[in-house]
Order: C-alpha cells, then sequence, then structure tokens
C-alpha cells in the first residue's frame, strides 16, 4: 500500500469518528426541527383524534368540531415555522432546554410581522388566522358538551394519556448543545 493510499484509509476512518463527537450548529439544528416536528404532529393527531371523538359523540357538532380543529392545524404549521425562523436564524432564543410548549415563547408580534414579510405562507396563515370569524352558532353548546360530557369519558381519557406520553417521549430526545 503507497503512503497516499495509507493516509487516505487512515484519514477516511478518523472523519466518521469524528463526525459523531463534534456537534455542529447544523446538528443541534437539524435536531430540533426534528424534535419540534415530531411534536407539531404529536399536537395535530391529538387535534384529529380529539374531533373525531367529538364527531362520534354528538354529530351534530361535527361542523364546528372541524372548524376548531383546522384552526388549532393551522397554529400549529404556524408554530412551526417559527420554530425553523428561530433556530435558522436567531437560536440563542429559543428555549430549546425547556419544555416544548414554551420554546416560542419570544416570539412576538414584531418577530411575526418580520417572518410574515419573508414568507408567504407564513404570511398566509397570519391572514387567515386573524380573519374575523362569526362566533359558530353551536359554540357555547359545544363547549358545554366538552366540559360537562366528553372530557368526562374514558375514551377522552385515553386519548389525553397516549398524548401526553407521546409528547413525554418527544420532550425526552437530547439533542446536542448550541455552541
Amino acid at each position: 500500500m503507497t503512503k497516499i493510499a495509507l493516509l487516505v484509509a487512515l484519514l477516511s476512518s478518523l472523519v466518521p469518528a469524528l463526525a459523531g463527537t463534534l456537534p455542529t450548529l447544523r446538528s443541534w439544528a437539524d435536531c430540533n426541527i426534528d424534535k419540534y416536528q415530531r411534536y407539531a404532529q404529536a399536537q395535530a393527531q391529538w387535534q384529529e383524534r380529539l374531533a373525531a371523538l367529538v364527531t362520534a359523540t354528538a354529530p351534530e357538532h361535527a361542523a364546528h368540531s372541524d372548524q376548531l380543529m383546522r384552526q388549532q392545524l393551522q397554529l400549529i404549521e404556524q408554530s412551526q415555522l417559527e420554530l425553523e425562523h428561530l433556530v435558522r436564524h436567531e437560536p440563542a432564543r429559543l428555549h430549546s432546554q425547556a419544555s416544548l410548549n414554551t420554546w416560542l415563547s419570544p416570539f412576538d408580534a414584531e418577530d411575526r410581522q418580520f417572518l410574515a414579510a419573508r414568507s408567504p405562507r407564513y404570511a398566509e396563515l397570519l391572514r387567515v388566522g386573524k380573519a374575523h370569524q362569526p362566533p359558530h352558532s353551536q359554540g357555547d353548546k359545544l363547549h358545554t358538551l366538552m366540559r360537562e360530557d366528553i372530557m368526562k369519558r374514558p375514551d377522552f381519557g385515553e386519548l389525553l394519556q397516549q398524548h401526553l406520553q407521546a409528547v413525554k417521549a418527544i420532550e425526552g430526545i437530547q439533542c446536542p448543545a448550541l455552541r
């Protein structure tokens, strides 16, 4: 084996070992984006399952339940875009060592305007979210049904426990420290 071939073989064997021990900003960013995406998926799944439970329990509230679920899914997508912005452009502002539901607490109205100017999808989500929708005619009845019936059901408790367990597992994902 020539000296060059030996050197190439030695360097090739060292690069993967070094790459695994030296976290980079990119690996921190990718890990935290992936972690938050998993959280967002769990949130979306919770909303979808809750809407399905409401529809199965009280079909007369299906349209309103679906409307509320769609609003929540838009907010979840909006939060994913906010998270990606913070990770990519202002990582020090992200509270990634805290509970997932507080990661975006530093994101304010000025940040929303800034991101909306750079992201057409985010601007659209903000526009739709701010559009005044009159209260649903069944809104109060659905809230009462949720409080007095659905939230007391064992199947609601099971869904909630599944969701909380999923979030706990996601929060257990360890990402490298920001350097």
